[in-house]
């Protein structure tokens, strides 16, 4: 059998925690609206700063979420690892 899938959590937590602190790197970028010009494009790059806050922000939910959903996800391989192992040793004479 020896290659299958392998869960450790010594080593699923790091790269999550890693992945999420990586994606944790992104700044609200603040965009100073221009109340006193009507110049195209200056009122165009206000308008795109403010979209670009706006995809950041829903990028860093999206991400704490997905790494809440990583997490449990290893939990869970962890503790159906445990019972199957536990079946398995009672199946055995």
């Amino acid at each position: 059998m020896g290659d299958g899938i392998k869960y450790d959590a010594k080593e699923w937590i790091p790269v999550v925690q890693k992945a999420a602190k990586n994606s944790g790197g992104l700044r609200k970028v603040k965009g100073e609206p221009i109340t006193e010009t009507t110049l195209k494009r200056f009122t165009e790059l206000y308008t795109a700063e403010a979209k670009l806050a706006t995809l950041v922000k829903r990028y860093q939910r999206y991400a704490e979420k997905d790494t809440r959903k990583m997490l449990a996800a290893g939990r869970k391989k962890d503790t159906e690892d445990q019972q199957y192992a536990a079946d398995i040793r009672q199946l055995r004479p």
